[in-house]
């Protein structure tokens, strides 16, 4: 394996785009920065390759969304799950040789990437996406070696119930990987990062291996008003350091998540210790054998079974959509837009965010006549 391969992988492709110097940095790192959805992650990815591989009808809620999608694209042509890929054509000789795409869809003129990501997580979009294109492109390689073949390339990101769907064709994924190969192989020969080599930034520094000891990061989010209260802040400085708040819970979380790795390997670290966490909620050990006992003791249908009416949200996934477009007699409308009548949601506070969010700002003065009527 090359030497850099466990740095320049599909997935740190965006990293490597946006911070060079990062390479660098990641190689002489001992601890990996790890998100906190990553273990939650890597347990329903692999509980989803394997309903998918076996055929079966499960369908858990937080993974239906992408099952569903996957079943309907899998229609119009081959599906492989979890299968390797070349990806040297976007990592560069001193990267990954191979990556592996959640699920891909080989058509008679199209490729399909699909990627399944956390739906807590920061989100991600499909658009000049580095890790889908490489894999889009690896299956292009490996599956077709006539050159007169030119299918459509389709990299979508399912994320929660969203989706987002990059449509290229064959030259302008070539010229991406170009591109892409050549600025990656600048950042693999830095060998010491100077500082304009180091671009802190939340999408970069979030799974950064080297986050909890980088020297721009730390500078990032450096205070210059530390010592004064920030009631006493003035709005330039507290404008500016709540401009460096996400950058810091990334860089606590990299310190939190490299403590906690080298004690868990057995290192002692002045002050803290490995304590039990707090055990997981009580459930039946064989739910059957639960049922039968109560039943058993002819405990009443109401004590032992919760009946409850589904949220409107719940409602609306549940419910095939044809019986929502039914039209409700009487009424003029669907069933559905009888529903919508039927539903009431409270407002939501007002939240800070910077000035470049899209969203229109909060009117003060109608917040505070729905708090008082």
């Amino acid at each position: 394996m090359h030497e850099l391969a466990h740095v320049i992988r599909p997935s740190s492709l965006h990293r490597i785009l946006a911070c060079p110097g990062g390479v660098a940095m990641a190689k002489n790192s001992t601890t990996a920065a790890e998100g906190k959805y990553a273990t939650i992650g890597t347990k329903q990815h692999e509980q989803a390759a394997e309903i998918l591989r076996s055929g079966s009808p499960e369908r858990p809620p937080e993974l239906r969304h992408y099952l569903d999608y996957v079943h309907q694209a899998a229609e119009n042509g081959e599906v492989f799950i979890e299968e390797p890929v070349p990806v040297s054509a976007f990592c560069g000789e001193s990267g990954a040789e191979t990556g592996t795409p959640d699920a891909a869809i080989l058509g008679e003129d199209f490729i399909e990437i699909i990627d399944r990501k956390m739906p807590f997580g920061h989100p991600v979009t499909a658009e000049r996406n580095p890790q889908l294109a490489a894999y889009a492109l690896g299956l292009y390689q490996q599956a077709w070696a006539d050159p007169l073949y030119d299918p459509e390339f389709f990299l979508t990101i399912l994320q929660g119930e969203s989706q987002d769907t990059w449509r290229l064709d064959l030259d302008e994924l070539l010229e991406f990987a170009e591109s892409t190969r050549e600025r990656v192989a600048q950042a693999a020969e830095i060998s010491s990062p100077s500082p304009g080599d180091l671009i802190p930034g939340k999408s970069q520094c979030r799974y950064c291996p080297a986050s909890a000891h980088c020297p721009a990061l730390r500078a990032a989010t450096e205070i210059s008003e530390m010592e004064t209260p920030p009631a006493e802040f003035t709005a330039e400085a507290l404008a500016e350091a709540l401009s460096k708040i996400p950058l810091m819970k990334i860089r606590i979380e990299a310190i939190e998540s490299a403590a906690y790795a080298r004690a868990v390997a057995g290192e002692a670290l002045p002050g803290f210790k490995l304590v039990a966490g707090r055990g997981g909620p009580r459930k039946w050990a064989d739910e059957a054998a639960a049922e039968a006992q109560l039943k058993a003791w002819r405990w009443k249908s109401g004590i032992i079974y919760k009946e409850v009416l589904r949220t409107p949200a719940d409602l609306e996934k549940s419910a095939p959509p044809e019986l929502l477009q039914e039209r409700a007699r009487g009424t003029g409308g669907t069933k559905g837009e009888v529903l919508v009548k039927l539903t009431s949601r409270s407002a939501g506070k007002p939240a800070l965010v910077a000035e470049s969010d899209p969203r229109h700002p909060y009117d003060a003065a109608s917040f505070f006549d729905e708090l008082v009527g």
